[in-house]
């Protein structure tokens, strides 16, 4: 059974409603509404040549990236880019697909998230095996989907990823098409810009490489501390393979006081460091980022620093420039909403399975199996295939077709 999920389940339609950008230099983007087109009916795969399945095999079924959803093709021919440097001049309007999934449709009138089939509701297995820990998880630990009668006060969010221009046509597309329409706006960093997808190129100390990133955060900070920190109350940061279930960051960060106070929020460990660990993303709010930006050049931020520990040097900035700590994010039984691993990898990992994770969580401890992660979980890490990011909306977001149970009403206090 096929349903359309593109308008269940929408948080704050009330308040995601359109800035007036006129005034902002947010630059008009003509590609509003933009969609790859589907691949055509007549085009030659059966379900027994190209399934869900193989999209989920390891390595990638090469002769099935049209069925799913991830050859590079679907996005020539690519804009002007001159249009669009990446000397930072270029402002995106970051809402823009959250307007497209409240519409419902794409420029052409085509549903807005994609309708996926219902075999991604089943368990897949990502190397032939019908065995799909992914899928025993959410089931298990029943991952619920917060509502507009858990949110407390209005709450935008902005949701960024850092990427690279060869993840746009799985990853970005597979981001885009799904989780990140149900964020109040969307903005992928990256070293090619394409308006079309919100992924934008920005200038930065030193080379492009994962040795270098805490240069290229420091850059993403400073850019949208500049042109979006009163446009959200909270912008929550990760890599292209983080999993968001905005829904539920929405509703957990509107328990917190004002988004004018300092809030630094995320999943916590201690490396020498406390930190929230980049894998899940954090979330700084508003009033944070208003001064978080401006001191990003202070010597104690180490702002000369070649180094991959993008997220220690956020923290360490943070707390001795600012004096900002850390919160637990944890639920009144404990349960951890940010996670270091994917959903099934964190519900079946054990102590002494890492040694330096079990270290860096030592302070509060780990809980596992079921008391893994919290029903209302907020992000997950190491979601590195585009068919995985389909194939974990779908699970929670589709509770018809997938025969799941509907509750929001746990006691997560």
């Amino acid at each position: 059974t096929d349903m359309n999920i593109s308008n269940t389940g929408i948080n704050n339609i009330s308040n995601t409603g359109i800035n007036n950008i006129s005034n902002t230099g947010i630059s008009i983007n003509p590609f509003e509404g933009w969609q790859p087109l589907s691949p055509p009916t007549s085009f030659n795969f059966t379900l027994s040549n190209c399934s869900w399945r193989k999209c989920l095999q390891s390595p990638a079924n090469t002769e099935c990236q049209a069925f799913c959803l991830e050859q590079d093709i679907d996005l020539q021919p690519l804009p002007n880019i001159s249009q669009y440097p990446g000397d930072g001049s270029w402002v995106p309007d970051v809402e823009i697909v959250r307007r497209m999934f409240l519409r419902g449709v794409d420029g052409n009138g085509n549903t807005f998230p994609p309708l996926m089939d219902s075999t991604m509701c089943e368990p897949i297995g990502p190397k032939r095996e019908p065995k799909d820990i992914d899928k025993g998880m959410i089931d298990a630990v029943n991952i619920q989907l917060k509502t507009d009668a858990d949110v407390r006060q209005p709450t935008r969010i902005l949701c960024m990823v850092y990427t690279m221009a060869n993840s746009h046509a799985n990853l970005i597309r597979a981001i885009r098409d799904t989780w990140a329409g149900r964020c109040d706006g969307f903005l992928a960093f990256s070293t090619a810009s394409d308006p079309r997808l919100l992924a934008i190129s920005l200038p930065h100390k030193g080379v492009e490489a994962y040795d270098n990133m805490w240069q290229k955060v420091r850059s993403i900070w400073k850019f949208v501390g500049e042109h979006y920190v009163n446009q959200f109350d909270y912008f929550h940061l990760g890599g292209d393979d983080m999993f968001v279930i905005p829904d539920n960051l929405r509703a957990y960060l509107s328990t917190f006081e004002s988004a004018d106070n300092d809030h630094f929020v995320g999943r916590r460990r201690m490396g020498g460091n406390l930190f929230n660990t980049g894998g899940p993303g954090y979330t700084l709010s508003r009033g944070l980022l208003e001064k978080y930006y401006k001191v990003l050049d202070n010597v104690k931020c180490y702002p000369d620093k070649t180094s991959s520990w993008e997220d220690v040097f956020t923290a360490v900035c943070l707390r001795d420039v600012l004096g900002v700590g850390l919160t637990d994010t944890r639920d009144g039984s404990k349960r951890e909403r940010f996670h270091n691993f994917s959903p099934g990898a964190q519900f079946v990992y054990r102590a002494g399975n890492n040694k330096v994770y079990d270290n860096h969580n030592k302070p509060w401890g780990l809980l596992y199996g079921v008391d893994c992660c919290a029903p209302d979980s907020v992000s997950f890490h190491h979601v590195r295939k585009a068919p995985t990011v389909r194939h974990l909306y779908k699970l929670p977001y589709d509770v018809e077709a997938c025969l799941r149970p509907v509750n929001s009403t746990y006691n997560s206090k």
